[in-house]
């Protein structure tokens, strides 16, 4: 995926490049973006051998990532996506990813702009033609030490790119004075999506008002297996809208609360419910994420054959079959 900007700097860069090509034998490129911390609902890898860093964001959370330039003579005006440019040449490429979420993520640079000029863009999605603008969030084109892009993930958001742009970087950079350049991303006001929809969906998404799902216990992998969590549930529905509670502890020591209830799907039919709502670890009780649990009465209870009681959420290890305690879904 690419873009090109025209700009005043394509004029300075022609002559440059024209430069560091006959006085300089070194080929130019960046080095890519790895991440070097994240924080809250963030899981973050870097692949080695491609050099890529990219994170998957749950919820709300951050991580930070960093990246150098030897310099910009490889440089067009496009970058390609994240997905085909193996190592990251000629930008700096660090990737987002999302799966049924919606939210709001700001991404920045910083760099000593003395002795460079970088510009940072977002990009929707992977592998797109590199003249393809159509999937270009946003970008931040100033002079300063700093740029940020602040932009919005959709439901059907699945990947984006953040890509750190080589507009200028000075003469006398080189392997062994390499241009570093810093990053952040946060995503913030994240929660979780139904059915390609906004969080609570419009109108809801429940049968008849006055249902309720309640329960308690312990839940297992499967209903031979040792218990591994415990859990609750209380959630009704009223006219004032969706209330209730549910929590999750699991054997690994892994605690989830929820702290609002947003949304829920009732299903008469098969007793079952989807919950959708917002909550948080208690050893981390100031991030808060969106989380989806799901419960299903089977009418049987606890210690029975499959399939028994159901109890999972997308948080702890998840839940399962309830092995000691009960389900109750509450048809009005």
């Amino acid at each position: 995926m690419g873009h090109a900007f025209i700009r005043s700097w394509q004029l300075r860069a022609a002559v440059v490049v024209g430069v560091t090509v006959t006085c300089v034998v070194f080929t130019g490129h960046a080095s890519a973006a790895i991440f070097t911390s994240n924080f809250g609902a963030t899981v973050c890898a870097n692949d080695t051998t491609n050099q890529q860093g990219s994170c998957t964001f749950t919820g709300n959370g951050s991580a930070n990532f960093a990246g150098k330039f030897i310099d910009f003579s490889t440089f067009n005006g496009f970058c390609q996506a994240q997905a085909s440019d193996t190592p990251d040449e000629p930008c700096g490429l660090f990737g987002l990813n999302f799966s049924n979420e919606t939210g709001k993520v700001t991404a920045s640079i910083a760099f000593d702009a003395s002795a460079s000029d970088l510009d940072l863009c977002v990009v929707r999605g992977a592998g797109q033609n590199p003249f393809d603008t159509s999937n270009v969030v946003g970008c931040s084109t100033g002079q300063g030490a700093t740029e940020t892009v602040t932009f919005t993930v959709n439901c059907t958001d699945t990947h984006f790119d953040v890509q750190v742009l080589p507009i200028d970087i000075s003469f006398f950079t080189s392997p062994i004075n390499p241009f570093p350049f810093t990053g952040s991303t946060v995503a913030s006001s994240v929660t979780t999506c139904i059915a390609g929809q906004g969080n609570p969906p419009p109108g809801g998404q429940s049968a008849a008002g006055g249902h309720k799902v309640t329960g308690g216990g312990k839940t297992s992998q499967s209903p031979t297996t040792p218990p591994s969590a415990n859990f609750n549930v209380n959630v009704m529905e009223t006219t004032a809208g969706f209330k209730g509670k549910t929590s999750i502890s699991d054997n690994t020591g892994c605690r989830f609360r929820s702290s609002e209830i947003d949304a829920v799907s009732f299903h008469d039919e098969s007793k079952s419910a989807d919950i959708f709502g917002k909550g948080f670890f208690l050893n981390d009780q100031n991030t808060i994420v969106g989380f989806h649990a799901t419960v299903q009465d089977n009418g049987q209870g606890a210690n029975t054959s499959p399939p028994g009681d159901i109890y999972t959420i997308d948080k702890c290890n998840g839940g399962g079959v309830v092995v000691d305690g009960n389900v109750t879904y509450h048809i009005p």
